[in-house]
């Protein structure tokens, strides 16, 4: 009979430290924590490698600046086309955009090296 009692109690014991642990556990939260930007901005660069895209890059320039457009002052943005020598009109395309973000670079000398050549850097 002590036996018994005594098995119960370390039952009981074990299941309200089980109770304890679960109840504890699902009621941390992990503290908030609060980032305050500093006085210098931000930069953010976007490299569009184009090849050939006479037909889309002025959309594509055109609906990037609407988008950076709405970013905050205090990131300042650039978009930069690097025309991989196009042997269409791409170049011409570029130009002619009036977007206040697009840096134009071309690359005449690397022949169409492709679109890891554009983006890794020199």
């Amino acid at each position: 009979m002590i036996l018994i009692t005594l098995a119960m109690t370390i039952s009981v014991m074990f299941y309200l430290y089980f109770l304890i642990n679960l109840g504890l556990i699902n009621h941390y939260r992990e503290p908030t924590r609060v980032y305050l930007k500093g006085p210098t901005p931000y930069q953010l660069f976007l490299i569009i490698p184009v090849l050939n895209e006479e037909r889309v890059i002025g959309k594509t320039v055109a609906q990037l600046s609407n988008a950076l457009d709405q970013l905050p002052a205090s990131i300042h943005a650039q978009l930069i086309a690097v025309d991989d020598d196009s042997s269409d009109h791409s170049l011409l395309m570029l130009t002619q955009s009036q977007s206040p973000y697009l840096q134009v670079l071309h690359r005449a000398a690397n022949e169409q090296a492709g679109k890891g050549a554009v983006l890794e850097p020199v």
